[in-house]
């Protein structure tokens, strides 16, 4: 291997396309940059370098990483990427692209190597990954004098990060990943597939990798499911009769109790789905790099499993750090409250100065009273014509945004103080924080009505205003804002090129803004927010699902226009998204924060039912009445429906499989001819002839 890749480093092939870059800081010696890419070099890489690629005085030269086709399929051998699943069924319906198609493995995954492995053309998102596992797998830190001090099996990468030498290290968006998203968000083709569909998915995974198309699977999923609910939602809502409402609707009660099983399937649905994709692409049960944080620091002592010296951190201070995340939010928390105080009394939610209600602010409350601007009736209002009462939602919706966006500062402070040695114990403790607080800013307004003021009706105009603003807002702020701002910041790098140039004609800068300029003005693409954002619509669909049974209409569209913002978001936003081969989308936390919400829900939507309305009174008429054996004989119903929608969820989550019959038994047939392939090596070890049932597992098997 060692041998092969000296070889490549001496004849290097026609200059390939560039998928990796490194960003290095100003001030390096040029020997020192030589240093650094003869030994990426020295791994196989073709490197370019460009001089000065910017105006920003931090920001100095960049590496431009390439691979040639044969140091790939080395790379492929190494990584194990075997094609060893068979195809699924070919008459297999596809819901969403209504019709069927062949399905079929694209990536060699797992197992032994196949006769074909070289000769075939590899994916765009297969050479990014592959070139970034040379980078990091085979670059390390410790076989140069680049880094000072390095770590044991650190990479060159992450130990100039660590040492603030490398700014950034990124994947480049190139032709073929500019095509696959001009042509999805193309809608005048007809030809062009839907995002959704599975050949829609299937180009999202050529061109950015199976961890980016695994977000779409989980779209597709949610979007899919959402469809039943808001047929039966439609129909609630407009065959509802003219003297029935939110507070004495029998349908919203079969509804919500439909919702609660709706939301007890829907994880293990995402699973099953997600199970399905990943053995499509190859990836169900792929390795996964376990990135270690270049930021982890600590005291230097002799490991006990590589016997080298690695840093250490103590538990006890990272526990510390826990307790300080706990007061800082708790802190955060209490600002939230004493906003959504402030504006509940702008709305007129609040009672009178005759109530003991502590939360009643006069000089905000009485702008709401009869014939003032924000009198809820429209009233006060004769230039918008009533329209001004949305005012306070509005404020509402971006005064959540603006703490949620501060917050976010915070947590990924606190969390990079806690210390994480790994990337996904980083991500777990920033997911926590996270939805924490942005789901207690989001809900809290609807809890407090819901339960406090136990008001349906406004419960159910409060709910409908802020979800449709919410959506507004979400496409808004994602794709239009971050677009104008990377278009205003290429605008400005055009303009100081321009001016440089004219002030120095000597000067290295280019006369034009090059594409990797441009990627490197960007910030990373993460999911993060994508996920959350989905998690809180799924949130607002099941938790109050009684009050707003076309919420999952709304949410369908919403989605819509949610997925083609994300994909035009990764081509112009944000740059090239970092490939690894991962079997889900959603981390485990995401999956438990679902579970805890459709838990949640069953709570909700049952007390929504027997105590903020009188739906239950509706559905049972004994359970209404208002003398104590009503109320008692209410209480026992709410209890043993509660507990029934439990066990009921609990039993669904444990009989539904979560993956496909023909990915069970795709796995199962792979593990049957391993077994067969150990057999055959065991009895050629042995000197014995191997069968002939044996030698034909074997030969399909690869060697």
């Amino acid at each position: 291997w060692f041998q092969q890749v000296d070889d490549m480093a001496d004849r290097q092939d026609e200059q390939a396309v560039s998928e990796f870059a490194l960003l290095l800081k100003a001030g390096l010696s040029d020997a020192r940059i030589k240093t650094i890419a003869e030994v990426i070099r020295s791994a196989g890489l073709q490197v370019q370098q460009v001089q000065q690629i910017g105006t920003q005085a931090k920001e100095g030269p960049m590496l431009l990483l390439s691979a040639s086709e044969q140091r790939l399929h080395l790379e492929a051998k190494s990584q194990r990427l075997v094609v060893d699943l068979p195809r699924n069924p070919t008459d297999d319906f596809d819901f969403l692209a209504f019709g069927s198609g062949e399905r079929q493995v694209h990536l060699i995954e797992m197992g032994q190597v196949t006769p074909d492995i070289e000769g075939r053309k590899f994916q765009p998102w297969e050479r990014s990954f592959l070139v970034c596992r040379v980078v990091l797998d085979h670059v390390f830190a410790k076989d140069c004098n680049v880094v000072d001090e390095p770590r044991a099996s650190e990479s060159l990468v992450h130990g100039l990060m660590r040492e603030k030498t490398l700014l950034a290290f990124f994947a480049l968006h190139n032709k073929e990943t500019q095509a696959v998203t001009a042509q999805l968000l193309n809608f005048r083709d007809n030809k062009n597939s839907f995002l959704l569909s599975m050949d829609g998915l299937d180009a999202v995974a050529r061109a950015y990798g199976t961890e980016a198309a695994m977000y779409f699977v989980f779209m597709r999923a949610f979007t899919m499911w959402l469809i039943p609910p808001g047929i039966a939602g439609l129909f609630i809502w407009l065959f509802r009769p003219p003297n029935v409402n939110a507070d004495n609707d029998v349908k919203n009660a079969f509804f919500s109790l439909a919702m609660m099983l709706w939301a007890a399937v829907f994880p293990t649905l995402v699973l099953r789905a997600e199970r399905e994709f990943a053995c499509r692409w190859g990836t169900l049960e792929g390795e996964i790099h376990e990135e270690k944080r270049p930021e982890f620091h600590g005291e230097l002592q002799l490991s006990p499993i590589t016997g080298e010296q690695e840093p250490y951190y103590p538990i006890w201070k990272r526990q510390l750090s826990y307790c300080v995340s706990l007061v800082v939010t708790s802190v955060m928390l209490v600002i939230a409250s004493s906003v959504m105080i402030c504006l509940l009394n702008l709305q007129g939610y609040m009672a009178g100065e005759d109530s003991n209600d502590v939360f009643y602010i006069h000089r905000l409350a009485e702008w709401t009273e009869p014939g003032r601007i924000f009198d809820p009736t429209g009233k006060g209002d004769p230039l918008l014509f009533g329209y001004i009462t949305f005012l306070p939602v509005i404020l509402y919706v971006l005064v959540v945004r603006q703490l949620n966006a501060w917050y976010r500062g915070i947590a990924l402070v606190l969390t990079k103080w806690e210390n994480h040695e790994e990337e996904t114990s980083f991500e777990n403790a920033l997911i926590a924080k996270r939805f924490f607080f942005e789901a207690f800013d989001c809900y809290i307004v609807l809890f407090y009505i819901a339960f406090v003021l136990k008001d349906p009706v406004r419960l159910r105009e409060e709910l409908i205003s802020i979800f449709m603003a919410d959506t507004i807002r979400r496409v808004f702020t994602e794709s239009v804002m971050p677009w104008v701002s990377v278009y205003r910041a290429e605008s400005r790098e055009r303009k100081k090129l321009a001016a440089r140039k004219k002030d120095d004609s000597t000067s290295d800068l280019p006369a034009e803004l090059t594409a990797w300029r441009k990627e490197a003005l960007r910030d990373d693409y993460e999911p993060f927010d994508d996920y959350l954002e989905m998690v809180i619509e799924f949130g607002y669909v099941t938790l109050f699902a009684s009050m707003f049974p076309a919420g999952a209409c709304v949410a369908i569209a919403a989605n819509l226009v949610e997925c083609y913002s994300d994909i035009f978001k990764i081509e112009k936003v944000s740059r090239r998204p970092k490939v690894d081969r991962r079997a889900n989308s959603m981390t485990q936390p995401w999956f438990k924060v679902l579970q805890g919400m459709v838990w949640l829900s069953i709570a909700t939507n049952c007390l929504l039912m027997g105590i903020s309305s009188d739906q239950l009174a509706q559905l049972v008429p004994a359970a209404g009445s208002p003398h104590a054996a009503g109320r008692c004989r209410a209480v026992w119903f709410l209890v043993a429906l509660e507990h029934a929608a439990g066990l009921l969820a609990l039993l669904v989550t444990f009989v539904l499989p979560t993956s496909p019959l023909w990915v069970k038994n795709a796995l199962l047939a792979r593990k049957h001819r391993r077994k067969l392939l150990r057999r055959r090596v065991a009895m050629q070890l042995s000197g014995k002839a191997p069968e002939r049932c044996l030698v034909a597992a074997g030969g399909s098997a690869g060697s």
